[in-house]
């Protein structure tokens, strides 16, 4: 991906995972940590630091909600004498999941004995921090490995491909315009010139959504 007027935009439009591939990688996983990672980079479509950035106590069981910390949003702001600068607009947000990834984060805080405060994916080398955006890169990667999915589309695996593979999900299912500001809102996107650029598909998925939509398959 590359920069372009403040906002990323795809290049690889066969960067995303394709059917069966993260349940590859989540059964090739060996520990209910790294199961969880990915787990949460599938469901919910967040950037890889901000699931770092969780904390055991920002998990509500009950309500299956998980309070994200959305960073690098930034905003103008003008000053007195009218000249404008950016300041970081950070906020919190919430991610919604299923009972699956609830019970297998139930099963991995006991697993790794968390507390409320620790942080879900705490470092096991600083406990006041999580584990590094490398650290789950390198998980990521070697879990790729073991499961034989090492590239996705024109890249080498990288857990930005779950957030991608979220968006196409997500898009392929729109029914009306209406759902385009739906799926920004679920990326946490500032503009929907974001969210677009997760909108593009190969030639060959166009053609099988056609497919889907104008030729159902009989029941």
């Amino acid at each position: 991906m590359v920069e372009k007027n403040n906002f990323q935009v795809m290049k690889d439009l066969q960067g995303y995972f394709r059917d069966g591939e993260r349940e590859r990688l989540y059964n090739s996983a060996t520990t209910t940590r790294d199961k969880s990672l990915i787990r949460l980079l599938w469901i919910t479509g967040r950037r890889v630091t901000e699931i770092l950035n969780i904390k055991v106590g920002e998990i509500e069981f009950e309500k299956k909600t998980i309070v994200i910390h959305v960073e690098k949003k930034t905003k103008t702001i003008k000053d007195k004498e009218g000249n404008k600068y950016k300041v970081k607009n950070d906020f919190l947000s919430l991610s919604h999941m299923d009972n699956f990834t609830i019970e297998l984060l139930k099963l991995y805080i006991i697993d790794y004995k968390l507390s409320r405060d620790d942080y879900l994916f705490k470092s096991p080398v600083n406990k006041n921090k999580p584990i590094t955006r490398q650290r789950a890169f390198d998980i990521i990667k070697r879990i790729g490995k073991e499961a034989d999915v090492n590239n996705v589309g024109n890249k080498g695996i990288h857990p930005h491909h779950f957030r991608h593979t979220y968006a196409i999900d997500v898009a392929k299912r729109m029914k009306t315009p209406a759902d385009v500001r739906k799926l920004q809102l679920l990326l946490d996107h500032s503009s929907l010139a974001v969210t677009e650029q997760y909108l593009k598909f190969s030639d060959k998925d166009v053609s099988e959504l056609i497919e889907d939509l104008y030729n159902p398959k009989k029941v």
